[in-house]
């Protein structure tokens, strides 16, 4: 008789504890602001090897030839 209810007095205080616990959690799941500003990537390729790149296996890893600018009309960057 006293294990039951030293079993059902164990059991209210982790009950207690577990919904205290339960109200501490936060649900703030939003992303820090970044310490640098996002940059904008502008990604150019040939309209050949753009055939070429989505009529290709794919799971292929093979390359194709294209640039890279960082403004519309910045200056070209090799990839």
């Amino acid at each position: 008789m006293i294990i039951m209810k030293r079993l059902y007095l164990f059991l209210i205080l982790l009950f207690l504890v577990g919904c205290a616990g339960a109200g501490n959690l936060s649900n703030d799941f939003s992303q820090p602001e970044p310490d640098a500003p996002v940059v904008d990537v502008f990604l150019y390729a040939d309209e050949a090897d753009l055939r070429r790149l989505y009529s290709r296996n794919p799971r292929s890893d093979q390359r194709i030839d294209g640039f890279v600018r960082f403004q519309q009309g910045g200056r070209v960057q090799g990839l």
